[in-house]
This record gives structure tokens, sequence and C-alpha cells, in this order.
């Protein structure tokens, strides 16, 4: 059980084309206890050892509990009613779900008996609902949200929205910046 002066906080990370030996070093080194799948479509074609099935197996022979919330909190839904116009994830109406809610609170609920990793697909937390999704909703409930990268090391959420901004402001900056006209004299 969480002591009270505890910040809660959780873990993500992107099985990439790891190697089953590799993530669960991934895992131990981070002392995850728990993996919650949040991938829409637990498999793959090109690392079939991350299918579902399988990986579930491994996971559960090497004491780590395995739970599929791919079906709640995954970026992907089939829905059609939480698809944008052209046919993509609409991460504002997938957040405001039932099942999303259902999902966060089933996450929540599960940190205070496990050190928890949301996995999905992509080594590279920027690029994936993990971080777009999921993660400020989490930071919300006041739940510190760290992402383990593939050689090991872990960045903060909080430092990728920090990046994220600064380059916002640096597109932004040059996109209003005036060029220099050339003249017929200069």
């Amino acid at each position: 059980m969480r002591e009270a002066f505890e910040v809660a906080s959780i873990l993500t990370l992107g099985h990439s084309n790891h190697s089953l030996d590799h993530f669960l070093a991934l895992l131990r080194t981070h002392a995850v206890t728990a993996i919650a799948d949040v991938r829409s479509k637990p498999y793959t074609k090109y690392a079939k050892h991350f299918c579902r099935e399988p990986l579930s197996r491994y996971l559960e022979a090497n004491g780590v509990r395995y739970v599929f919330l791919g079906d709640l909190i995954g970026g992907k839904p089939d829905a059609p009613e939480l698809l944008g116009a052209d046919g993509k994830p609409d991460y504002a109406r997938i957040a405001v779900s039932p099942a999303f809610a259902v999902g966060i609170e089933r996450v929540v609920k599960g940190m205070e008996a496990y050190t928890i990793a949301l996995m999905c697909g992509e080594e590279d937390p920027s690029c994936c609902h993990r971080h777009h999704l999921i993660a400020p909703f989490l930071a919300a409930r006041g739940v510190a949200v760290s992402h383990i990268r593939g050689d090991g090391s872990v960045v903060a959420d909080e430092v990728l929205v920090r990046r994220a901004a600064e380059r916002a402001a640096t597109d932004a900056k040059a996109a209003s910046a005036v060029p220099e006209r050339k003249t017929l004299f200069s």
C-alpha cells in the first residue's frame, strides 16, 4: 500500500523490436511488476513474441503480471464515434469516452498493488498515445509519468511536454520571421 506522502508514479515503455530477454531486463531494471498492454490491437507482424498470448505467457512465467487494457485506453479504436472526419483516432473524443474513464480507473487502482508499466509498440513515447493521450490524464490526477527508453534510460513526461513546447515556440518564431528581401541594388 502506498504511503500518503509518496507521489504516485507510473512507467511506460514501447516494446519496439526488442528481444524478450532485453524487454524483461528493462522491466527488472525498473522493478516493474505488471504490464498494462495499451495497444488497441495487441498483435504485431514484425515481432511476433510481442503478440498478446505469447507475451502474456512469457511475462507471467517470469513473475510479471499482464493485463490487456487496449480496448479501454488504446490509441487506435475501431469505434467510428471515436474517429475524426479523416478516419484517424480523435484523442479528444477518446479521452471523454466512458471506456477511457474505466481504463484510467483500472490503472490507478492497479498502482495500489503493482509497479505498472503501460506498454505500447513505439519505443519513442513522444510518438505514442502513452504520452499524447494517457499521460495527461494521469498527471491531472497527480500521477508522475515516466517513460522507459530502449537503452534503459528514463525520461519524465513533463520533460517531453517541455521539449514539445520549446519546439513549437521555435517553429512559430521561424515561421513568423520575415526573410530579408533582395533588391536590384543590394
